[in-house]
């Protein structure tokens, strides 16, 4: 009995750890008000806040806290490093977005562009409700944004090639604001140029992320390596705790969509 009390103990200390010692910075643009994190801690303060409470809550040796620390210490800097590297992945696609926008409107006369803007700015317009979310490497800001997540949604799409999403695109331009022939071949041209630089950037991101979870995968084993039998239990129990715990936070976050006609989060 005092050994599952224990256990139960060490794993509500640990999670409470985990969740005092995340690193916070500043919301990021397009983020949701009320989702501001104030305080930006670094990986030295990570690693130490999450050892401190892990000895007290496992019971660590001395010898063992040290050996936690330059574990998690390591880990946090590759954490850190992968955000980073998302964070210029994300401002990179943001700019190209800007960049093909401003392409596809120097093709366009003023009639044609104010005709655009318009459409842009009409609930369900082009670039507008098409229910896809974006993926890893956007958020161009702006009407383009939503042409951004439409050519993502086709790039996805084995069956799609960039040859026939851009004659796609260009095509329904075309129709939208009467382009001509010369028009209509820049802008399939300009959307083509755009969907192969997303693709590619899409490549280099799940690259990114393979790698990062390659070395993210060896933290587990490392750090049970320090322990012993009992207090591997303990980091078994916790995470079986964590695991119920997130589905309890997902099933409430969709009940309370659901209870307040928020739409589906496929967009279906």
């Amino acid at each position: 009995m005092k050994k599952r009390s224990f256990f139960t103990v060490a794993a509500a200390l640990i999670f409470a750890a985990a969740l005092q010692a995340q690193p916070q910075g500043p919301r990021p643009a397009g983020a949701r008000a009320g989702s501001e994190r104030k305080v930006q801690k670094s990986p030295e303060e990570i690693a130490r806040a999450q050892s401190d409470h892990m000895k007290v809550a496992l019971q660590l040796k001395d010898d063992q806290a040290g050996k936690l620390y330059n574990v998690l210490l390591r880990y946090a800097n590759i954490s850190k490093d992968a955000s980073e590297q998302a964070g210029k992945q994300r401002e990179a696609a943001a700019k190209q977005m800007e960049g093909k926008k401003g392409e596809i409107e120097a093709t366009l006369t003023p009639a044609q562009k104010a005709a655009w803007e318009a459409i842009h700015r009409q609930p369900g317009g082009e670039g507008r409700g098409h229910g896809h979310k974006p993926h890893m490497g956007q958020g161009a800001p702006g009407a383009d944004r939503g042409m951004a997540m439409h050519g993502e949604h086709h790039r996805d799409n084995p069956m799609v090639s960039g040859e026939m999403m851009a004659r796609m695109r260009s095509e329904k331009m075309k129709t939208l604001l009467q382009l001509n022939a010369d028009q209509t071949k820049k802008i399939g041209d300009i959307e083509l140029k755009y969907f192969n630089i997303a693709k590619a950037n899409h490549e280099a991101a799940i690259k990114m992320m393979q790698d990062n979870a390659l070395k993210m995968s060896s933290k587990k084993g490392e750090i049970e390596a320090l322990l012993t039998p009992a207090q591997k239990e303990a980091l078994a129990q916790m995470g079986e705790m964590e695991r119920e715990r997130a589905m309890h936070r997902s099933r409430a976050f969709q009940g309370r969509g659901h209870a307040q006609g928020a739409p589906c989060p496929t967009g279906r």
